[in-house]
């Protein structure tokens, strides 16, 4: 096991330093403004917005340190600092005297020394995005190879270019590049932190679902994070050198626009056509980890192993694949299951059972649930699992599931377990949820519904997270409960209790005899899992010989998740005298790898539906005592 490096906080005191940075900057402002008026001269306006965009990684870097959020900085703070000076140099210095020596010339030669510095500064600061992009999050980034680097560098430079054309070859619209760069390596940098994967495609599209459950987590600067400010400041004041020639004509502004914003067209439609249609494993001559994208990420870069996951957002349609030719061969699977396992007197059964009951059917998914005796680590230190939920009885089935996803991804173990259908046939980093219409699509509710179910699906959160509050109508669900129905429930590290989710079950079976399928997504365990958001003495302190003091602050689901395991199943119980029925839990991802999904399907037998010896979950932070 590697050991894990210290973490040494920065001293609050050392926010005075880009405090004090930016003082400076402000003052050469000033003082810049002042003559420029005391020799009334134009206000050099470009001039004081540019300096203004240097104080605000400077202030964002002092804020964290104020707050002790910034860990083994080593050197970067100077860097930092150094960097934001040189760019205000270069902003109120080295430009007015570049841009004078160029407007003093010929037009032919203007012309050609403009191109030539914005080639210089377009090439610098695509391979500074790049760096910047990659320090924050990527540790070992100085070895991914040649071909990548230049892959990656070419792409942003033809972003560039392109806003360098829309702009009329002014440098303000192409700085949204080295800040898009900077802002994507620190968001990389704390989901592999707190998820250990890499952004996706998919999550740019769900940035509003984790905006909404990012609450619980402590968000810590490093000096990789730090020095990708730095190189964001350094970008920003070389762009500020590229600015037209000014034009001695009126006549020559619009041609020069139009010819611009044709350059523009011209340079996006070929770079488009031309990215999208290379194959990069091929051409690179890499492979693409599809179990795990984080180590091509690693290898690779960012930009080049999500360019790839972009490439393969549409589906790819099989080989010969025809509409009718697919229903055909359902067709025939039905046939065959029907004249053999369809025909046979258990089958028979079963159906008549069914027609003559229609069982209520509750599924629930666990957020976090996880049995992490599986470590032999944690088995040495004395914890054997969840005691009560290993101890059910009555299972029809019980085991470990393997999910698609770890660690995250919650709307595609919904998919897969509503629809039937594998995000493998989806395609790696995508979540269907956010990318496509759900209403041609067979699902869980939807079949139900046909044998006269009402369906209701809860989850105690935004309903617009991931689109769920279109996609459950899509796929037939009649009601959806979100954290609006939730009103004034008990809340419990991350969001609402899960016991009170059981109720709401409760609730739904109490006022409608209808045969129901009750869909609950839980969020009461969600991450993060930093030290405060659990009562210590809750937690369970399993020591693990050979981890690091942060490794042994267990997460808190090794207590909760029996107790709420079985707080689910006696709560099923109070309705047993109502109906009978089968019963699904089971968790939404594993949070590592190594880890599979405990799930059980559970229908008690008549004895135990009859037994008025029930547990009882006890008082405290669950609430009241769930049997009196």
């Amino acid at each position: 096991m590697t050991e894990d490096i210290p973490l040494e906080i920065t001293s609050s005191d050392m926010a005075n330093l880009p405090i004090f940075i930016a003082v400076l900057i402000v003052a050469a402002v000033v003082v810049r403004v002042y003559f420029s008026i005391k020799h009334n001269e134009k206000p050099p306006i470009a001039r004081v917005f540019w300096c203004a965009t240097l104080l605000i990684p400077l202030g964002v870097v002092a804020a964290w340190i104020t707050n002790q959020l910034l860990v083994n900085e080593d050197s970067s703070l100077w860097l930092l600092s150094y960097s934001a000076l040189g760019a205000a140099a270069v902003i109120l210095l080295v430009e007015p005297l570049v841009s004078g020596l160029i407007d003093q010339t010929d037009l032919a030669t203007g012309t050609v020394a403009c191109i030539c510095r914005d080639i210089l500064v377009i090439a610098a600061v695509s391979a500074l995005s790049f760096v910047s992009l990659e320090i924050a999050c990527n540790e070992t980034f100085y070895r991914i190879p040649a071909n990548s680097f230049g892959f990656s560098v070419g792409l942003l430079a033809t972003v560039l270019l392109s806003l360098y054309l829309l702009g009329q070859r002014h440098g303000g619209v192409m700085a949204l590049v080295p800040v898009a760069c900077c802002i994507l390596g620190i968001a990389e940098h704390f989901v592999i932190t707190f998820k250990g994967e890499a952004i996706l495609p998919s999550d740019i599209l769900a940035l509003g679902t984790a905006m909404e459950v990012s609450g619980g987590y402590e968000f810590t600067f490093t000096a990789g994070i730090v020095t990708s400010l730095a190189l964001l400041e350094i970008s920003l004041g070389l762009l500020s050198l590229i600015r037209p020639r000014k034009l001695r004509t009126p006549t020559h502004v619009f041609p020069a626009i139009a010819a611009n914003l044709c350059a523009f067209l011209l340079v996006t439609v070929v770079g488009l056509s031309g990215f999208s249609s290379i194959d990069l494993e091929q051409a690179l001559n890499f492979g693409f980890d599809r179990w795990q994208p984080i180590t091509t990420y690693a290898s690779q870069g960012f930009i080049t192993s999500f360019t790839e996951m972009v490439n393969e957002l549409p589906i790819e349609k099989p080989e010969d694949y025809t509409p009718d030719e697919a229903q055909s061969i359902e067709q025939e699977l039905a046939a065959t299951y029907d004249s053999t396992y369809g025909s046979s007197e258990q089958r028979a059964a079963a159906v008549a059972q069914f027609n003559e009951i229609k069982p209520t059917i509750v599924a629930v998914m666990n957020e976090s649930f996880s049995d992490l005796s599986c470590f032999e680590q944690l088995q040495a230190a004395g914890y054997t699992g969840p005691a009560f939920y290993n101890s059910l009885p009555d299972t029809l089935v019980r085991g470990t599931m393997l999910a698609s996803v770890a660690g995250g991804g919650t709307a595609n173990s919904e998919f897969e377990f509503l629809t039937g259908a594998t995000t493998a046939f989806v395609g790696l980093g995508k979540i269907p949820y956010q990318l496509y219409q759900m209403n041609g699509v067979n699902s869980l509710a939807k079949d139900l519904k046909e044998l006269g179910y009402t369906a209701t699906a809860m989850h105690p959160q935004n309903p617009v997270n991931y689109h769920r509050d279109k996609i459950y109508q899509q796929l037939g669900f009649g009601d959806f409960l979100s954290i609006g129905d939730f009103e004034g429930a008990s809340y419990y590290h991350a969001g609402v209790c899960d016991y009170v989710t059981y109720d709401k079950i409760l609730d739904l079976l109490r006022t409608d005899e209808a045969p129901q399928f009750i869909f609950d997504v839980t969020m009461q365990n969600h991450g993060g899992y930093d030290y405060g958001t659990v009562p210590a003495e809750e937690l369970t302190n399993y020591w693990v010989e050979g981890a690091s003091e942060g490794a042994n602050s267990p997460p808190f689901p090794l207590a909760d998740h029996d107790i709420l395991a079985g707080c689910l199943f006696d709560v099923i119980h109070l309705h047993q005298c109502i109906r009978p029925g089968p019963r699904v839990l089971y968790q939404r991802a594993p949070q590592y790898r190594q880890t599979g999904c405990p799930c059980l399907f559970w229908r008690p037998s008549a004895e135990r539906r009859n037994d008025p010896q029930r547990r009882a979950v006890p008082s405290g932070r669950y609430g009241r005592p769930r049997f009196p």
